[in-house]
Protein backbone atom coordinates (compact mmCIF):
# COMPACT_ATOMS: atom_id res chain seq x y z
CA UNK A 1 0.00 0.00 0.00
CA UNK A 2 2.33 2.43 0.83
CA UNK A 3 4.55 1.52 -2.48
CA UNK A 4 1.50 2.75 -4.12
CA UNK A 5 0.86 5.62 -2.33
CA UNK A 6 4.29 6.89 -2.55
CA UNK A 7 4.56 6.27 -7.05
CA UNK A 8 1.30 7.81 -7.22
CA UNK A 9 2.66 11.27 -5.20
CA UNK A 10 6.03 10.69 -7.44
CA UNK A 11 4.02 10.34 -10.86
CA UNK A 12 1.86 13.69 -10.24
CA UNK A 13 5.37 15.15 -9.45
CA UNK A 14 6.44 13.47 -12.82
CA UNK A 15 3.66 14.72 -14.92
CA UNK A 16 4.02 18.32 -13.47
CA UNK A 17 7.64 18.20 -14.03
CA UNK A 18 7.44 17.15 -17.03
CA UNK A 19 4.50 19.76 -18.66
CA UNK A 20 7.22 22.11 -16.95
CA UNK A 21 9.99 20.91 -19.07
CA UNK A 22 7.48 21.10 -22.33
CA UNK A 23 7.02 24.72 -21.50
CA UNK A 24 10.65 25.49 -21.07
CA UNK A 25 11.38 23.75 -24.24
CA UNK A 26 9.31 25.95 -25.91
CA UNK A 27 10.04 29.12 -24.58
CA UNK A 28 14.52 28.09 -24.89
CA UNK A 29 13.99 26.83 -28.53
CA UNK A 30 14.00 30.22 -30.41
CA UNK A 31 17.76 29.91 -29.65
CA UNK A 32 18.34 26.81 -31.25
CA UNK A 33 18.18 27.79 -34.92
CA UNK A 34 15.85 25.00 -36.03
CA UNK A 35 12.37 26.47 -34.70
CA UNK A 36 9.14 28.38 -35.60
CA UNK A 37 10.73 31.27 -34.49
CA UNK A 38 14.58 32.49 -34.90
CA UNK A 39 16.47 35.03 -32.53
CA UNK A 40 18.88 37.82 -33.53
CA UNK A 41 20.48 36.87 -29.98
CA UNK A 42 23.09 34.41 -29.47
CA UNK A 43 22.22 33.08 -26.33
CA UNK A 44 23.55 29.05 -26.76
CA UNK A 45 22.90 28.26 -22.91
CA UNK A 46 19.46 27.85 -23.46
CA UNK A 47 19.98 26.30 -26.87
CA UNK A 48 21.29 23.52 -24.91
CA UNK A 49 18.54 23.61 -22.48
CA UNK A 50 16.12 23.30 -25.06
CA UNK A 51 18.28 20.61 -26.73
CA UNK A 52 18.82 18.48 -23.70
CA UNK A 53 14.65 19.05 -22.61
CA UNK A 54 13.97 17.72 -25.66
CA UNK A 55 15.40 14.75 -25.15
CA UNK A 56 13.47 13.27 -22.68
CA UNK A 57 10.23 15.55 -21.88
CA UNK A 58 7.88 13.30 -24.26
CA UNK A 59 9.01 10.31 -23.13
CA UNK A 60 8.48 11.07 -19.39
CA UNK A 61 5.31 11.88 -20.00
CA UNK A 62 4.33 8.96 -21.68
CA UNK A 63 5.89 7.02 -19.13
CA UNK A 64 3.82 8.80 -16.51
CA UNK A 65 0.59 8.01 -18.76
CA UNK A 66 1.82 4.05 -18.90
CA UNK A 67 2.38 3.72 -15.03
CA UNK A 68 -1.47 5.36 -14.57
CA UNK A 69 -3.00 3.09 -16.72
CA UNK A 70 -1.71 0.16 -15.28
CA UNK A 71 -2.70 1.58 -11.69
CA UNK A 72 -6.30 1.95 -13.62
CA UNK A 73 -6.11 -1.42 -15.23
CA UNK A 74 -4.91 -3.33 -12.40
CA UNK A 75 -5.96 -1.22 -9.29
CA UNK A 76 -8.74 0.44 -9.99
CA UNK A 77 -10.23 -2.00 -12.32
CA UNK A 78 -10.85 0.46 -14.87
CA UNK A 79 -11.63 0.36 -18.97
CA UNK A 80 -13.01 -3.33 -18.99
CA UNK A 81 -13.85 -2.76 -22.54
CA UNK A 82 -12.28 -1.27 -25.60
CA UNK A 83 -14.99 0.74 -26.27
CA UNK A 84 -15.19 2.27 -22.35
CA UNK A 85 -11.43 3.03 -22.75
CA UNK A 86 -11.95 4.86 -26.22
CA UNK A 87 -14.73 6.38 -24.91
CA UNK A 88 -13.05 8.16 -21.96
CA UNK A 89 -9.77 9.03 -23.76
CA UNK A 90 -11.98 10.55 -26.45
CA UNK A 91 -13.60 13.13 -23.91
CA UNK A 92 -9.83 13.62 -22.12
CA UNK A 93 -7.95 13.49 -25.31
CA UNK A 94 -9.65 14.20 -28.45
CA UNK A 95 -12.25 16.55 -27.75
CA UNK A 96 -9.35 18.91 -26.03
CA UNK A 97 -7.31 18.78 -29.47
CA UNK A 98 -10.36 19.19 -31.10
CA UNK A 99 -11.34 22.01 -28.98
CA UNK A 100 -8.14 23.68 -28.36
CA UNK A 101 -6.90 23.20 -31.88
CA UNK A 102 -9.71 24.37 -33.95
CA UNK A 103 -10.95 27.29 -31.96
CA UNK A 104 -7.64 28.79 -30.34
CA UNK A 105 -4.13 27.43 -31.45
CA UNK A 106 -5.01 27.46 -34.99
CA UNK A 107 -7.08 30.95 -35.09
CA UNK A 108 -4.54 32.68 -33.12
CA UNK A 109 -1.43 31.52 -35.74
CA UNK A 110 -3.58 32.52 -38.45
CA UNK A 111 -4.09 36.41 -36.92
CA UNK A 112 -0.26 36.69 -36.33
CA UNK A 113 0.72 35.25 -39.84
CA UNK A 114 1.99 31.85 -38.71
CA UNK A 115 -0.35 30.36 -41.19
CA UNK A 116 -0.62 32.28 -44.67
CA UNK A 117 -4.12 33.99 -45.97
CA UNK A 118 -5.27 30.93 -48.52
CA UNK A 119 -4.03 28.00 -46.70
CA UNK A 120 -6.02 28.14 -43.59
CA UNK A 121 -8.49 25.42 -45.05
CA UNK A 122 -4.95 23.50 -45.98
CA UNK A 123 -4.38 23.86 -42.66
CA UNK A 124 -7.65 22.80 -40.50
CA UNK A 125 -7.41 19.63 -43.04
CA UNK A 126 -3.72 18.97 -41.80
CA UNK A 127 -4.52 19.03 -38.26
CA UNK A 128 -7.40 16.93 -38.49
CA UNK A 129 -5.38 14.02 -39.90
CA UNK A 130 -2.64 14.77 -37.79
CA UNK A 131 -0.20 16.34 -40.21
CA UNK A 132 0.20 19.40 -38.54
CA UNK A 133 -0.84 19.54 -35.09
CA UNK A 134 1.73 22.01 -33.14
CA UNK A 135 1.99 21.32 -29.86
CA UNK A 136 -1.59 19.18 -29.84
CA UNK A 137 0.24 16.29 -31.69
CA UNK A 138 0.87 14.59 -28.17
CA UNK A 139 -2.51 14.09 -27.32
CA UNK A 140 -3.76 12.31 -30.40
CA UNK A 141 -0.25 10.13 -30.49
CA UNK A 142 -1.40 9.47 -26.73
CA UNK A 143 -4.98 8.36 -27.74
CA UNK A 144 -3.43 6.21 -30.36
CA UNK A 145 -1.16 4.34 -27.67
CA UNK A 146 -3.81 3.75 -25.14
CA UNK A 147 -5.67 1.53 -28.16
CA UNK A 148 -2.86 0.20 -29.15
CA UNK A 149 -1.45 -0.70 -25.68
CA UNK A 150 -4.93 -2.01 -25.02
CA UNK A 151 -5.09 -4.42 -27.82
CA UNK A 152 -1.76 -5.87 -27.24
CA UNK A 153 -2.11 -5.97 -23.37
CA UNK A 154 -3.23 -9.60 -23.50
CA UNK A 155 0.16 -11.05 -24.44
CA UNK A 156 1.86 -9.41 -21.89
CA UNK A 157 1.67 -12.00 -19.12
CA UNK A 158 3.60 -12.62 -15.60
CA UNK A 159 5.71 -15.57 -17.06
CA UNK A 160 9.38 -15.13 -16.23
CA UNK A 161 10.93 -14.23 -19.93
CA UNK A 162 7.67 -12.03 -20.72
CA UNK A 163 9.20 -8.35 -19.62
CA UNK A 164 12.25 -9.54 -22.40
CA UNK A 165 9.74 -10.69 -25.18
CA UNK A 166 7.77 -7.10 -24.69
CA UNK A 167 11.11 -4.89 -24.12
CA UNK A 168 12.54 -6.49 -27.58
CA UNK A 169 9.11 -5.87 -29.65
CA UNK A 170 8.41 -2.64 -27.82
CA UNK A 171 12.34 -1.52 -29.33
CA UNK A 172 11.52 -3.64 -32.89
CA UNK A 173 8.78 -1.29 -33.03
CA UNK A 174 11.03 1.85 -32.34
CA UNK A 175 13.62 0.99 -34.88
CA UNK A 176 10.62 0.76 -37.06
CA UNK A 177 8.22 3.22 -36.28
CA UNK A 178 10.33 5.73 -38.86
CA UNK A 179 8.73 3.30 -41.65
CA UNK A 180 5.17 3.81 -40.53
CA UNK A 181 2.71 6.75 -42.32
CA UNK A 182 2.80 10.38 -39.96
CA UNK A 183 -1.30 10.03 -40.94
CA UNK A 184 -3.27 10.84 -37.48
CA UNK A 185 0.82 10.07 -36.15
CA UNK A 186 0.84 6.43 -36.84
CA UNK A 187 4.42 6.69 -36.62
CA UNK A 188 5.11 8.38 -33.10
CA UNK A 189 2.26 6.13 -31.92
CA UNK A 190 4.91 3.25 -32.81
CA UNK A 191 7.70 5.37 -31.51
CA UNK A 192 7.09 6.18 -28.25
CA UNK A 193 5.34 2.55 -27.11
CA UNK A 194 8.44 1.63 -25.74
CA UNK A 195 8.00 4.19 -22.72
CA UNK A 196 4.69 3.26 -22.05
CA UNK A 197 5.26 -0.06 -21.31
CA UNK A 198 8.15 0.78 -19.56
CA UNK A 199 6.31 2.82 -17.65
CA UNK A 200 3.35 -0.20 -17.39
CA UNK A 201 6.13 -2.37 -16.41
CA UNK A 202 7.52 0.47 -13.67
CA UNK A 203 4.36 0.32 -11.73
CA UNK A 204 3.72 -3.15 -11.70
CA UNK A 205 7.12 -3.41 -9.91
CA UNK A 206 6.84 -0.75 -7.86
CA UNK A 207 7.35 -2.82 -4.54
CA UNK A 208 10.71 -3.71 -5.65
CA UNK A 209 11.90 -0.57 -6.99
CA UNK A 210 10.59 1.52 -3.77
CA UNK A 211 12.00 -0.80 -1.81
CA UNK A 212 15.46 -0.54 -3.37
CA UNK A 213 15.43 3.06 -3.31
CA UNK A 214 14.83 2.79 0.77
CA UNK A 215 18.21 0.32 1.25
CA UNK A 216 19.77 3.34 -0.52
CA UNK A 217 21.83 5.51 0.82
CA UNK A 218 21.07 9.60 -0.02
CA UNK A 219 24.41 10.56 -0.34
CA UNK A 220 24.45 7.92 -3.71
CA UNK A 221 21.37 9.11 -4.91
CA UNK A 222 22.57 12.89 -4.70
CA UNK A 223 25.92 11.86 -6.34
CA UNK A 224 24.23 9.77 -8.95
CA UNK A 225 21.83 12.54 -10.58
CA UNK A 226 24.42 14.64 -11.90
CA UNK A 227 26.56 11.81 -13.19
CA UNK A 228 23.46 10.60 -15.39
CA UNK A 229 23.33 14.15 -16.47
CA UNK A 230 27.07 14.00 -17.66
CA UNK A 231 26.27 11.01 -18.93
CA UNK A 232 23.49 11.85 -20.81
CA UNK A 233 24.87 15.04 -22.50
CA UNK A 234 27.92 12.94 -23.48
CA UNK A 235 25.41 10.61 -25.36
CA UNK A 236 23.79 13.00 -27.18
CA UNK A 237 26.48 14.14 -28.23
CA UNK A 238 27.02 10.84 -29.86
CA UNK A 239 23.88 10.59 -30.91
CA UNK A 240 24.77 13.53 -33.72
CA UNK A 241 26.97 11.42 -35.78
CA UNK A 242 25.16 11.02 -39.01
CA UNK A 243 24.90 7.50 -40.74
CA UNK A 244 24.27 7.41 -44.14
CA UNK A 245 22.91 3.71 -44.25
CA UNK A 246 18.75 3.65 -43.70
CA UNK A 247 18.88 0.86 -41.31
CA UNK A 248 21.51 1.01 -39.35
CA UNK A 249 20.57 4.91 -38.74
CA UNK A 250 17.23 3.70 -37.53
CA UNK A 251 19.01 1.10 -35.20
CA UNK A 252 21.83 3.39 -33.86
CA UNK A 253 18.64 5.71 -32.99
CA UNK A 254 18.38 3.48 -30.08
CA UNK A 255 20.42 5.41 -28.22
CA UNK A 256 17.71 8.31 -28.31
CA UNK A 257 16.22 5.74 -25.85
CA UNK A 258 18.75 5.07 -23.30
CA UNK A 259 18.92 9.26 -23.45
CA UNK A 260 15.35 9.49 -22.66
CA UNK A 261 15.50 7.24 -19.93
CA UNK A 262 18.35 8.36 -18.17
CA UNK A 263 16.48 11.74 -18.43
CA UNK A 264 13.45 10.09 -16.88
CA UNK A 265 15.45 8.23 -13.87
CA UNK A 266 17.32 11.69 -13.26
CA UNK A 267 14.32 13.32 -13.05
CA UNK A 268 12.63 10.50 -10.81
CA UNK A 269 15.27 10.49 -8.40
CA UNK A 270 15.13 14.09 -7.59
CA UNK A 271 11.29 13.71 -7.29
CA UNK A 272 11.88 10.64 -4.77
CA UNK A 273 14.84 12.82 -2.67
CA UNK A 274 11.94 15.57 -2.55
CA UNK A 275 9.49 13.19 -1.17
CA UNK A 276 11.15 11.12 0.85
CA UNK A 277 14.92 12.32 1.97
CA UNK A 278 13.57 16.41 3.15
CA UNK A 279 14.16 16.99 6.88
CA UNK A 280 11.94 20.08 7.04
CA UNK A 281 8.92 19.56 6.93
CA UNK A 282 7.67 23.42 6.11
CA UNK A 283 10.05 22.87 3.51
CA UNK A 284 8.27 19.35 1.98
CA UNK A 285 4.91 21.03 2.74
CA UNK A 286 5.53 24.16 1.05
CA UNK A 287 6.95 22.03 -2.22
CA UNK A 288 3.52 19.47 -2.17
CA UNK A 289 1.25 22.84 -2.36
CA UNK A 290 2.93 24.17 -4.78
CA UNK A 291 3.12 20.76 -7.06
CA UNK A 292 -0.74 20.10 -5.95
CA UNK A 293 -1.54 23.83 -7.31
CA UNK A 294 0.29 23.20 -10.61
CA UNK A 295 -0.96 19.64 -11.12
CA UNK A 296 -4.90 21.16 -10.68
CA UNK A 297 -3.74 23.23 -13.90
CA UNK A 298 -0.71 21.51 -15.67
CA UNK A 299 -3.35 20.73 -18.52
CA UNK A 300 -4.35 23.84 -19.03
CA UNK A 301 -1.40 25.17 -19.28
CA UNK A 302 0.13 22.22 -21.49
CA UNK A 303 -2.94 22.80 -23.74
CA UNK A 304 -2.98 26.76 -24.22
CA UNK A 305 0.86 27.85 -23.54
CA UNK A 306 2.40 27.25 -26.80
CA UNK A 307 0.23 29.92 -28.59
CA UNK A 308 0.93 32.54 -25.66
CA UNK A 309 4.77 32.67 -26.93
CA UNK A 310 3.80 32.65 -30.08
CA UNK A 311 2.11 35.76 -29.58
CA UNK A 312 4.94 37.35 -27.62
CA UNK A 313 7.58 36.22 -30.18
CA UNK A 314 5.47 37.26 -33.55
CA UNK A 315 6.16 41.06 -31.57
CA UNK A 316 9.88 41.03 -30.35
CA UNK A 317 11.13 37.87 -31.44
CA UNK A 318 13.40 39.79 -34.48
CA UNK A 319 14.20 42.76 -31.62
CA UNK A 320 17.56 42.46 -29.41
CA UNK A 321 16.34 41.61 -26.05
CA UNK A 322 18.38 40.11 -23.65
CA UNK A 323 17.49 36.04 -23.93
CA UNK A 324 17.11 35.59 -19.91
CA UNK A 325 14.43 38.02 -20.14
CA UNK A 326 13.03 36.93 -23.16
CA UNK A 327 12.74 33.44 -22.06
CA UNK A 328 11.27 34.28 -18.13
CA UNK A 329 8.42 36.37 -19.92
CA UNK A 330 7.48 33.63 -22.02
CA UNK A 331 7.53 30.65 -19.08
CA UNK A 332 5.52 33.56 -16.77
CA UNK A 333 3.11 34.41 -19.23
CA UNK A 334 2.71 30.22 -20.63
CA UNK A 335 2.17 29.58 -17.07
CA UNK A 336 -0.05 32.47 -15.42
CA UNK A 337 -2.30 33.32 -18.21
CA UNK A 338 -3.70 29.59 -18.80
CA UNK A 339 -4.14 29.66 -15.01
CA UNK A 340 -6.45 32.77 -14.97
CA UNK A 341 -8.04 31.02 -18.18
CA UNK A 342 -9.23 28.24 -16.48
CA UNK A 343 -10.06 30.48 -13.75
CA UNK A 344 -11.94 33.08 -15.46
CA UNK A 345 -13.54 29.76 -17.20
CA UNK A 346 -14.40 28.01 -14.02
CA UNK A 347 -16.23 31.32 -12.84
CA UNK A 348 -18.32 31.74 -15.39
CA UNK A 349 -19.49 28.11 -15.66
CA UNK A 350 -20.72 27.75 -11.91
CA UNK A 351 -22.40 31.61 -12.65
CA UNK A 352 -24.27 29.71 -15.52
CA UNK A 353 -24.94 26.50 -13.08
CA UNK A 354 -26.13 29.21 -10.56
CA UNK A 355 -28.26 30.97 -13.04
CA UNK A 356 -29.78 27.57 -14.16
CA UNK A 357 -30.39 26.04 -10.66
CA UNK A 358 -32.50 29.36 -9.96
CA UNK A 359 -34.73 29.63 -13.37
CA UNK A 360 -35.67 26.21 -12.54
CA UNK A 361 -37.31 26.81 -9.09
Amino acid sequence: MQGKENILKDLDYLKVIGILLVVIGHCTSIYTGGWVYKSSVNAPIYGLIASYVYTFHVPMLVFVSGSIYYYCRKNKEKYKSLKRLVSNKFKRLIVPFLTVGLFYSIPIKYLIGNIEKGTLLNSIRDFLIGLNTGHLWYLLMLFDIFILFYLYEKFILNKKYSVIVNIAVFTLMYVCSGFFTSLFLINRTIQYSIFFYLGYECFRSKDKIYSKMVSTKTLIIIILIPILIIISLALILVSKITIDNIILSRVFSLINVIIALIGITETFLAVYLLNNKLKSRKLQSNIDKCMKFLNKYSFNIYLLHEPLIFIILSYIASKNINSTILVLACFIVSIVIPILLTKAFQVIVNRNNVNERVATR
